[in-house]
């Protein structure tokens, strides 16, 4: 595998990732501004977000994390210590 190949490929997965943290953001504000209190939903936000964060690590995506395990902490503070 050539490196243009290589580094077109990671670009690709780096892109995929940047649209679904755009799909993402949208589903924990709502999340948030709801005041939803479905915790199994709001975990696999969480797992989500984890898997984002792999390859598309900015200051957004870490506050947006941080944002949804803060609120997630006010309804189960036993899952989140």
């Amino acid at each position: 595998m050539e490196k243009e190949e290589l580094y077109n490929m990671c670009k690709s997965i780096i892109d995929l990732h940047k649209q679904r943290y755009a799909i993402v953001k949208s589903e924990i504000e709502k999340i948030i501004r709801d005041n939803v209190k479905d915790e199994r939903y709001i975990q696999r936000k969480l797992d989500e977000m984890l898997d984002i964060l792999l390859f598309y690590e900015n200051d957004d995506s870490l506050l947006l994390f941080r944002r949804l395990c803060k609120y997630y902490f006010s309804i189960n503070p036993m899952v989140t210590a």
